[in-house]
């Protein structure tokens, strides 16, 4: 009898693992049926993205000629000054703007004078933006800087270029003086070269 229920256990536990060892075989497939879809449905997405890709890469070159054909039926004189237009140039003190004159009042502190260029989001020519782009970078602009700044930073981004200077701890009746080119009071219009900062 004992031999018997022996037997009998052992041919229960073999049930028990034929039984689930065919549970996990449609399990595992389930799996594989799954992930072979997304990786499907990645492909796809990858395929869709390149597609997307290279239709704007042909409306871009298409946008680009446009530009070009469009600006050769200007007069060279008409296409640099709406060009100009199309880039930006700003000096800031402590976040606002210079005004024309170029003087301003700045309260005692830190004082952060940012020089900032912004570009169009659309392609210029080569041959026209060396007519419109001021040449070399913004620092090259600026001249007879009193005193010294602190620290002298740059950002540039896609669109974006940004030059920092930095003045610590400025005292009341102290001044921060410099020059700008022409060609650069040209694009800020500002109707000086010399940019006078009083700290109060």
């Amino acid at each position: 009898m004992k031999k018997l229920w022996v037997v009998c256990f052992s041919g229960a536990i073999i049930l028990s693992g034929c039984t689930s060892q065919s549970e996990a075989k449609p399990l595992k497939n389930e799996q594989i049926t799954q992930l072979e879809k997304q990786r499907e449905q990645m492909r796809e997405t990858l395929r869709q993205q390149k597609l997307e890709i290279e239709q704007l890469e042909e409306q871009v070159q298409a946008y680009e000629k446009l530009t070009s054909d469009a600006l050769n039926f200007l007069e060279t004189d008409e296409a640099v000054s709406l060009l100009k237009q199309q880039f930006t140039y700003t000096i800031t003190v402590n976040g606002e703007s210079i005004p024309p004159n170029g003087e301003m009042n700045i309260e005692s502190g830190d004082v952060e004078i940012v020089l900032s260029s912004r570009q169009p989001s659309f392609s210029i020519p080569d041959k026209w933006r060396e007519k419109v782009e001021l040449k070399g970078g913004l620092f090259d602009h600026i001249s007879n800087l009193k005193p010294s700044a602190d620290s002298r930073s740059g950002k540039d981004g896609t669109l974006n270029v940004d030059r920092s200077l930095v003045f610590s701890d400025m005292s009341p009746g102290t001044t921060i003086e410099f020059d700008i080119t022409n060609e650069l009071k040209e694009r800020l219009k500002v109707s000086t070269n010399s940019i006078r900062l009083t700290i109060q």
